[in-house]
């Protein structure tokens, strides 16, 4: 399977903002303007959003409106890369609408969190075009120790490593050493956007990343235990899990994980380096194979994810 590099974005280039998923209130909107004044001083050109685009942005608009806009934009000779606004519940409504002929035609860089992951796993499944997950304007881009958005506008030497260090550091929680194509998101959404779907990736090997904002230890099973039975876990060969905010006892989430993956011989490792709130959060890319290793923790990427 050949896999489909975007353009490597530039320093002084624009960065086209769309808004596929949740409405914007009000209240965010400060949140937005700091987003696009960090982008700013890393030297990008973010578009312009101006008190129309509040208010467009401000009521759950129709599937058909939020895919136009994104689909404009894909095709805008403006803008080098697209960024999501912030994430939600819903970009699912516009995957049947998105013109995924258009995206492998323009191969624009891609990135956005959350809910956005299930665009960005979609467009990967269906043009094989590698996509990045983190950040949204809207968190992230203030919850990050990486500046300049390095994996989509630096040469990066091959191989490289994703950080994966966090507050404790990463933890083996079964053991081993993998190969596959990396996929994945926040975890709730990514089982409810795209589990069962002819939009769900489906290399012959996966490694796996997850986090969540919101999942309890019964959800975190729930949405795991799906995964297995529509046989998506059937294809994964190993397991990166960021942060699950809600989760206090991390040894019964162990327990869980070595329940689920261990019968696999899947090598898990559990960090805290990404996940919703403020973390290293580096930009993790979908679609590249890599080696998972837990002797020591490391995720290393062997190609390049950009063209120029």
């Amino acid at each position: 399977m050949t896999l489909l590099k975007p353009k490597r974005i530039f320093k002084g280039q624009r960065i086209g903002i769309f808004s596929p998923s949740d409405p914007i209130y009000p209240r965010r909107i400060p949140f937005i303007l700091e987003g696009l004044r960090i982008l700013q001083t890393w030297g990008f050109k973010p578009d312009d959003i101006n008190e129309d685009d509040f208010n467009r942005w401000a009521e759950l608009r129709s599937p058909l409106e939020r895919a136009g806009e994104f689909n404009s934009l894909v095709v805008n000779k403006t803008n080098s890369a697209l960024l999501a606004t912030w994430g939600g519940k819903n970009v699912s409504d516009i995957l049947q609408l998105v013109n995924y002929d258009l995206l492998k035609e323009h191969r624009k860089v891609i990135f956005g969190s959350s809910d956005i992951a299930v665009l960005l796993n979609a467009i990967t499944a269906k043009t094989n075009l590698l996509t990045f997950y983190g950040p949204n304007v809207l968190g992230k881009l203030n919850q990050t120790c990486e500046s300049g958005l390095p994996l989509i506008s630096d040469t990066i030497q091959i191989p490289f490593e994703i950080n994966l260090n966090g507050s404790f550091g990463p933890v083996a929680v079964v053991s081993g050493r993998t190969i596959g194509h990396l996929v994945g998101g926040s975890l709730g959404t990514f089982t409810l956007g795209l589990s069962g779907t002819n939009y769900i990736p489906n290399f012959d090997k996966m490694i796996f990343f997850f986090e969540s904002g919101s999942l309890d230890l019964f959800r975190i099973r729930q949405h795991l235990r799906h995964l297995e039975l529509t046989g998506f876990l059937d294809k994964v060969t190993g397991v990166i899990v960021g942060s699950m905010t809600k989760i206090e006892d991390t040894k019964k989430l162990d327990l869980l994980l070595s329940e689920v993956f261990s019968q696999r011989s899947c090598p898990v490792i559990r960090c805290d380096a990404f996940g919703h709130g403020y973390f290293y959060n580096p930009m993790i890319p979908i679609g590249p194979v890599a080696e998972l290793r837990t002797n020591p923790c490391r995720l290393t990427i062997f190609e390049a994810l950009t063209i120029e």
